[in-house]
C-alpha cells in the first residue's frame, strides 16, 4: 500500500510538473552549432556576429535557431533570438528574392542599396511586434505550391515591420 501511494504521488506531481509548463521551452542549442548556410546554400551570414550585427542584436542577445524557406523564387532564413535581458523567445526573417505578407498592420520601410548592408544575408527583413494584450508575435512562413514564400505574424493584432530595398519584394500587400 505504501508502495502505490508513493508512485501515485510522483505520477501526480510529474502531472503537475508538466501542466505548469505553459511557456514555450527555448532551444538550447549552442550557437556555434546553428547552421549558417541553408541546406540549398543560402547563406544567412558570414558569422554569427554577423547575423547578430545585421539583425540589430548586442553580443549578449542568444540566437537560438535558424529554420530555412527556400524556393526558385526565394531564400529566407526564420530566426529566433533571445535577448540578454529577457526570457521572451523572438523571431525575425531576413532574405532575398520575391515574397508576399499578410497583415492587418503593415509598417514598411524602404532602403536605397547603398543604404542596406551588402551582405549574403538578404534584401529584405520581417518582424512582427506586439504591444499590450498582444504578447505573442513571432514571425511565420510557408512555402506554397508555386513556389511563393509567404509570411504572417501569429496573432492577428500584431504589427508587421517589412524593411526592404527598392526591389526586393514587388507585388506584395
Amino acid at each position: 500500500m505504501k508502495k502505490t501511494a508513493t508512485v501515485l504521488s510522483l505520477a501526480f506531481s510529474l502531472l503537475l510538473l508538466f501542466a505548469g509548463c505553459e511557456q514555450k521551452q527555448i532551444k538550447s542549442q549552442g550557437e556555434e552549432e546553428l547552421q549558417l548556410t541553408s541546406p540549398k546554400g543560402f547563406k544567412a551570414a558570414n558569422s554569427i556576429s554577423e547575423l547578430k550585427s545585421f539583425i540589430n542584436l548586442n553580443t549578449n542577445d542568444r540566437i537560438t535557431s535558424i529554420e530555412y524557406l527556400e524556393s526558385e523564387k526565394a531564400n529566407a532564413a526564420i530566426i529566433s533570438y533571445v535577448r540578454a535581458d529577457s526570457k521572451i523567445e523572438e523571431t525575425i526573417a531576413i532574405g532575398k528574392g520575391e515574397v508576399h505578407f499578410t497583415s492587418n498592420n503593415l509598417i514598411t520601410k524602404q532602403q536605397n542599396l547603398t543604404e542596406l548592408k551588402e551582405q549574403d544575408g538578404g534584401s529584405w527583413t520581417i518582424s512582427c511586434t506586439g504591444t499590450g494584450e498582444c504578447t505573442n508575435c513571432e514571425i511565420q512562413g510557408t512555402v506554397d505550391a508555386d513556389g511563393n514564400i509567404n509570411f504572417s505574424c501569429t496573432e492577428t493584432c500584431c504589427d508587421m515591420g517589412v524593411t526592404t530595398n527598392a526591389d526586393a519584394a514587388k507585388d506584395n500587400k
